[in-house]
């Protein structure tokens, strides 16, 4: 008899703790023949009917995240702002605050720690109090809100209405096609909101439906925030009207371009609606868009440079490996959630960290998302870089080739 060697041993707690899972054994086999995807899909989409601090969605596509409420938009963000603010985040939406002590890792005292037979050379700074030049060089660059869209609804009285003043709600996340509807009621009044992110660009497309919009109750409300400098979970700032610019250039009756600046930070973004809307400006950074018939279309286009001319039809793709069979049960439902999770880009206010990118990528790479994965690799490492000072001295960053191999690891 063989001796039990740790070889031995890990493949037999493999072969006891994994394989004989029903939903994995299904799920990678491929004698089930022709499966309808769509419905395979489909039957996890996502329903809500109540309202939960905690509960707010997105859509996206890897680079470009919009959150929203149950309304489907970003409509009472105070509900939500000390669980999961609401806002609209991109891969390139950093900014630095202005920085006129010019302060740089290169003139940062140094600490020196021994581990083992290696030294690591740390930033001697402590997190709880640091110095200006600490807490300047922590808390910058950081990601900030490229705006906000949400619904600006009315009673019958003219109060405005608060979210609890919603009924019957019910909003479903079609992760087949990436299209959200959500539908509730104000004061018996229906209201049917649709909203959908491109597949390449970072734009956010919303239709709306509602006798709401003929009387003036409701109309849509697009406003543009600063970057917050406080290090938690919102990262908007929006008690600061003066310290950034809203140049608005009206693009016909059908649309508008926004240009942006945020100290060195610029972006512009472009709006189209349906004919007959109107949009007026209600204050600074603050646009209301209103339409004479039951339904409006909107949609808004985020982007560091120009413009190009061409457009393009959202839809949203959701590939799934050859060898899944018909009914895999919850080995199903996680892969289908975490296909769908690749869409939405990670939402952070702090910095990058490149060891849990890493652990996004693999997931990227599990479910056939390879150009995402190697896509974000690059960025994050410069960001990491730039963070460590771009110099050996830091020595070895923590995700040596022992982790690469663990991360990458199927």
């Amino acid at each position: 008899m063989k001796p039990l060697t740790p070889r031995v041993l890990v493949v037999g707690l493999l072969a006891v703790f994994v394989w004989p899972d029903p939903g994995l054994a299904q799920a990678i086999s491929a004698a089930d023949g022709p499966i309808d995807r769509q419905a395979l899909v489909s039957r996890h989409n996502i329903v809500v009917h109540d309202i939960d601090p905690m509960g707010a969605m997105a859509v996206g596509n890897g680079k470009f995240a919009f959150n929203f409420d149950v309304t489907g938009l970003q409509s009472f963000p105070e509900y939500y702002e000390k669980t999961m603010p609401l806002g609209i985040l991109s891969d390139w939406g950093w900014h630095s605050f202005p920085n006129p002590a010019g302060y740089t890792l290169d003139k940062f005292k140094m600490e020196a720690i021994k581990k083992n037979d290696r030294e690591f050379i740390y930033p001697a700074s402590g997190t709880s109090n640091p110095p200006p030049d600490a807490a300047y060089l922590r808390g910058n660059e950081h990601k900030f809100g490229l705006g906000r869209i949400g619904l600006e609804l009315a009673k019958a009285d003219g109060t405005k209405a608060a979210i609890t003043d919603l009924k019957n709600i019910e909003q479903k996340l079609d992760l087949w096609s990436g299209i959200l509807t959500s539908t509730f009621e104000v004061e018996g009044v229906p209201v049917r909101v649709q909203t959908a992110a491109h597949p390449q660009r970072d734009e956010v497309g919303v239709v709306i439906e509602s006798p709401l919009l003929v009387s003036g109750r409701l109309k849509v409300r697009i406003a543009f925030p600063y970057a917050s400098d406080s290090f938690g979970p919102d990262y908007q700032d929006w008690t600061k009207p003066d310290a950034h610019q809203t140049v608005l250039t009206r693009r016909g009756e059908t649309g508008a371009d926004f240009t942006r600046t945020l100290d060195a930070t610029r972006y512009n973004v472009r709006a189209k609606w349906s004919a007959g809307s109107v949009l007026t400006e209600t204050g600074p950074h603050q646009y209301l868009l209103s339409s004479p018939g039951p339904r409006l279309e909107l949609s808004a286009w985020f982007r560091r440079k120009r413009f190009p001319q061409r457009r393009m039809t959202p839809r949203l793709s959701l590939p799934l490996p050859a060898s899944i069979g018909r009914n895999f049960g919850k080995a199903g439902a996680r892969l289908i959630c975490r296909a769908t999770a690749t869409r939405v880009p990670p939402s952070s206010s702090g910095g990058s960290c490149f060891r849990n990118t890493l652990w996004r990528c693999r997931r990227l790479v599990r479910c056939r998302r390879r150009k995402l994965a190697w896509r974000r690799i690059p960025g994050s490492a410069n960001f990491t870089w730039k963070c460590i000072g771009g110099t050996p001295r830091i020595g070895r960053s923590g995700a040596g080739p022992r982790f690469w191999r663990k991360a990458w690891m199927a």
